[in-house]
């Protein structure tokens, strides 16, 4: 076993706390970013205390990933890590000076053996996360999801939102209260179901196959019992860039109404787009909910030139950088944009 073999096997939570980085209790994270140097994921507008670099399920590996959006892009195993702390940079291929100045931290922290062999070769990089959760195991747990109007915790959540669930239907589902889950279903190393994330929601992303469609891409959770505003949204634990280019998106009668009215809406997060969704599809047109990280130009694409598009986003920092976002990927194509007053989310 050569050294670098022996040092790939330090858990990175570990090799991050003896570099000097804050390791959060449940070791799913760490931070600062030794790329961007951000202490935490939170957002312009949002509190998430979770260090800013996510550690991959297995232990093995790190990636900088923000509340939304996939960071950096500054990744890696351990060995990785430290020469970011050691260089100030990624380490890389055939770089001798660096893997000497790793070799000697690993050796030195007691991580590896000192007779261990010395090979100039590169890190190799845990094996990356994907971006998204394979196609049918979302379909699976979509599909396997109850009405919200027949799930008691969920539908009390909703009703306390002046959400009729029994309106909802296939806008947000109910996540089934036992069962297996995917390995992607969790949050800070808990499942969705442990952690309360039960209201789930599809998101959609262009389909190459389909120009001018959507496909089912990923799925979101909402929280339904008390806890931290950082905690209430849940992504699928998968890899950077998890939650980019991808959108909620209404029925077949919004869409209807936006090809006749030539309009469409954006509204910002779950409780906003379910609630602009309930309202009748003559005032807002097509109706797509997004949040940081969602506008893209291939999404920007299936707007028509000459359509309106109505930016209903938060009056803040966060809500006036998403709607920037989309004005610019949109008004590019020649679309018209107009920011109105967000639907106040219940």
């Amino acid at each position: 076993m050569t050294w670098l073999d022996s040092a790939g096997t330090a858990p990175v939570a570990e090799v991050a706390a003896a570099l000097g980085f804050t390791v959060q209790g449940d070791r799913q994270s760490f931070g600062p970013c030794p790329g961007c140097g951000e202490a935490t994921r939170a957002n312009p507008g949002r509190s998430d205390p979770r260090g800013r670099c996510r550690v991959y399920s297995g232990g093995d590996g790190w990636a900088c990933c923000s509340n939304g959006t996939d960071g950096c892009g500054a990744h890696g195993d351990g060995p990785g890590l430290v020469a970011w702390r050691l260089t100030g940079g990624p380490w890389r291929a055939g770089d001798s000076d660096t893997a000497a100045k790793v070799r000697a931290w690993f050796v030195g922290g007691g991580f590896c053996d000192v007779l261990a062999p010395m090979l100039p070769r590169p890190s190799v990089p845990a094996a990356p996360v994907p971006a998204r959760p394979p196609a049918m195991e979302v379909a699976g747990l979509w599909f396997g999801c109850r009405n919200v109007a027949d799930d008691p915790e969920v539908a009390a959540y909703c009703a306390g939102r002046s959400f009729d669930p029994a309106a909802l239907h296939d806008l947000a589902r109910a996540l089934p209260a036992d069962g297996p889950l995917p390995p992607w279903a969790r949050f800070k190393g808990r499942s969705w179901r442990e952690s309360g994330h039960r209201l789930i929601v599809a998101a959609w992303e262009p389909d190459p196959a389909r120009p001018g469609c959507l496909r089912l891409a990923s799925l979101h959770a909402r929280c339904v019992r008390p806890c931290d505003d950082g905690d209430k949204a849940a992504c699928p634990a998968a890899g950077p860039g998890s939650g980019t280019g991808m959108v909620l998106a209404a029925d077949d009668d919004a869409l209807h109404e936006g090809e006749a009215r030539q309009l469409l809406t954006i509204c910002e997060g779950v409780p906003d787009f379910l609630a602009w969704a309930l309202r009748p599809a003559a005032m807002r047109g097509a109706l797509w909910g997004s949040w940081s990280g969602s506008a893209s130009a291939q999404l920007a694409t299936m707007v028509p030139a000459g359509w309106t598009v109505a930016l209903a986003h938060h009056n803040d920092e966060g809500g006036d950088k998403q709607a920037a976002a989309w004005k610019r990927q949109l008004e590019a194509r020649g679309v018209r944009c107009v920011r109105c007053k967000p639907r106040k989310a219940a």
